[in-house]
């Protein structure tokens, strides 16, 4: 793992500078296309399966564990996406080297992740 860089200030805490080293843009990279083909999959198959759901509520054969197994799915799917977004926000931040919004995304990743590990 790369450690971050943190520049010192006055008061003695010090600001996030980013990661420096270009491994890491290119894992960062790889990560990236990863959250981008969850966006791209993951999503509609979700949206697809809670308007199967509706339609199948009309017809009344959709039974509990099924509504609980969709909005389980759609929370999850929620969190991923939010996670998704965040992290590829922080990689085009990273690339265009936009040190302080990287580390404002980089502190926003605390609730997604936990609901993501939910």
């Amino acid at each position: 793992f790369f450690p971050p860089a943190f520049a010192p200030t006055s008061n003695g805490y010090g600001y996030y500078t980013g990661i420096t080293n270009p491994a890491y843009t290119i894992v960062k990279g790889f990560a990236t296309c990863g959250f981008l083909f969850f966006l791209f999959s993951s999503v509609p198959m979700c949206i697809a399966s809670v308007l199967t759901l509706r339609s199948q509520r009309r017809e009344s054969t959709t039974d509990r564990p099924e509504k609980r197994l969709a909005i389980y799915a759609v929370v999850l799917t929620l969190s991923h996406t939010i996670k998704s977004v965040l992290q590829i926000i922080w990689f085009v931040t990273l690339v265009m080297n936009m040190k302080e919004v990287q580390g404002f995304f980089a502190s926003m990743l605390l609730l997604p992740n936990a609901l993501s590990a939910f």
